[in-house]
């Protein structure tokens, strides 16, 4: 076979296909299309017996006239990695190929997060009063987040945020940051159920959760609820890179191996009754062994009315309790 019959065989060895657009070479590829289609639901229920998910949706072309029921297609997800799954009612853009279809963004057509339906497609009655979004579907009211420019922006119904952007003095950032930043990067993560509609922003202390990532900028408006050691630079002046975690509970749970704590520096711990440096802690552990150590064996003695104390019968116990206490020291 010469080198010129080689390069011709399709890829992948199967012959007379390339890619599974056509049954030869010299076949026409599929037609493609690309329209908007309005979601009608589903494509299977979950006590069905070939159910893969509520991804594959059933949809209709959208016209801008009544919508013909009759003439629905099955649509997949576009992109297998990143699925954002509609609302009945809703519309979506849709890439056709052959016996193949499959959708991509959901059109925003309220700009909600909540839901961007039609109100006459998700009508179920004559005056519309009454609608479906789906089986389990609740759509509610949701704050979209402010942007500023060049933010990307991920954004669930219910109140879940992620953003990627980067400090500003002229945005809400200038604020937030207490404005000693400049184009620093900036992730933040959060999770708040406020059920109200416009434009917010990211607010540490008030969000239900939150994970900051930061680089070299300070979070301005952080607060503790407890007191920090005097010896560790203020929470909202700290101006490296730091990952800040706040919830009104946080749970550190390992199903298997340790949980490990390092710190190049010190590790402090605030609650509402005690303000602890763990060093200074280990510290006091190992003055109160060395003393009492003093007064086992007889170094060291108690004043009594017919004499000093002796050494004491777990002289050897605190012994080993001063040698385990320095192998914990590095």
């Amino acid at each position: 076979m010469s080198k010129q019959k080689h390069l011709n065989r399709p890829a992948g060895g199967r012959k007379g296909s390339i890619f599974g657009f056509g049954d030869s070479l010299n076949s026409k590829p599929p037609k493609f299309e690309t329209f908007i289609g309005v979601v009608q639901g589903q494509a299977a229920r979950r006590e069905g017996e070939n159910f893969t998910g509520v991804d594959s949706i059933v949809i209709v072309k959208d016209t801008g006239l009544q919508q013909d029921s009759t003439q629905q297609l099955t649509a997949k997800p576009l992109n297998p990695y990143f699925r954002s799954i509609p609302l009945s009612g809703e519309k979506v853009l849709v890439f056709q190929t052959g016996d193949a279809s499959y959708y991509s963004d959901i059109i925003n057509l309220s700009g909600k997060l909540g839901e961007n339906v039609s109100q006459k497609d998700a009508a179920i009655n004559e005056d519309a009063s009454e609608f479906f979004f789906g089986l389990f579907a609740k759509p509610r009211e949701t704050k979209k987040m402010d942007p500023t420019e060049g933010d990307v922006i991920l954004e669930g119904r219910a109140g879940q945020t992620i953003r990627f952007s980067s400090t500003s003095e002229e945005s809400f950032f200038g604020k937030l940051f207490g404005g000693k930043s400049e184009n620093k990067p900036v992730i933040m993560i959060t999770c708040n159920d406020d059920e109200k509609e416009g434009l917010g922003n990211e607010d540490i202390m008030e969000d239900d959760c939150s994970i900051y990532l930061t680089s070299e900028t300070p979070i301005a408006t952080l607060q503790l609820e407890t007191k920090i050691h005097k010896g560790y630079e203020k929470v909202n002046e700290y101006a490296d890179g730091q990952i800040i975690m706040r919830s009104n509970r946080l749970v550190l749970s390992s199903k298997k191996d340790n949980i490990i704590l390092a710190a190049a520096d010190k590790i402090g711990i605030s609650t509402k009754k005690w303000v602890v440096d763990f060093d200074e802690l280990m510290d006091v552990i190992q003055n109160i062994q060395k003393e009492l150590d003093q007064l086992t064996k007889g170094a060291a003695n108690f004043t009594t009315g017919v004499g000093p104390t002796g050494p004491t019968t777990n002289a050897s116990l605190v012994a080993k309790i001063g040698s385990a206490i320095k192998k914990l020291k590095s």
